[in-house]
């Protein structure tokens, strides 16, 4: 696995060319997901506060996506009525951050430095590791939803063998849990 140091005020990433791939893989599929359609755009958009709060967009259906669901789920789980106008509000606006952000780290991604044998290499300050823990989480939540992740995921690879492709779902998701315990770490000191 790749490596997480904090470097003085930054903090240096470097990851292999299978991690690279991965990761980038999976940002883009993210991305992909979210941008799907069903994100209705405001009313009018020249209009500053419909831009901004979505006031005067239609009612948005909560995803079919089972990942979209985990990403973007209700806000209130005993009130309908409250949840499907919290999504009205703010569905198009969360799907346009979280583009954002998985798209700034394939573009990361894409143009670190790169070392012999394909390594890369980044540098970031505080304010990037906190935007790539935001991406991380959303990464972690798609591939967990997708794997089918369950709280026995260690009782599991005990009885798989090492070749199969459910080991190594559970090994790519706990090195997507790695990476960002080791964020987390570097950027609180713990």
């Amino acid at each position: 696995m790749g490596s997480v140091r904090r470097r003085g005020q930054q903090v240096r990433i470097k990851l292999d060319a299978d991690e690279t791939g991965f990761l980038t893989a999976l940002a883009q599929e993210l991305i992909a997901r979210l941008s799907d359609g069903s994100s209705p755009e405001a009313a009018d958009p020249q209009d500053p506060l419909a831009a901004l709060t979505g006031a005067f967009a239609e009612p948005v259906e909560p995803p079919a996506d089972p990942i979209l669901a985990r990403i973007l789920p209700d806000a209130y789980r005993d009130d309908a009525g409250a949840a499907a106008e919290f999504r009205r509000l703010t569905d198009s606006g969360l799907r346009t951050a979280k583009s954002r952000r998985l798209s700034h780290l394939v573009d990361m991604l894409a143009s670190g430095e790169r070392s012999a044998g394909s390594a890369l290499r980044l540098d970031l300050d505080d304010a990037e590791v906190e935007e790539w823990l935001y991406t991380l989480t959303d990464i972690r939540l798609m591939f967990g939803t997708w794997i089918e992740a369950t709280e026995d995921l260690d009782e599991q690879r005990r009885a798989l063998e090492p070749g199969s492709k459910r080991y190594a779902e559970i090994e790519a998701y706990d090195w997507l849990a790695s990476l960002q315990e080791s964020l987390v770490h570097v950027l609180t000191g713990y």
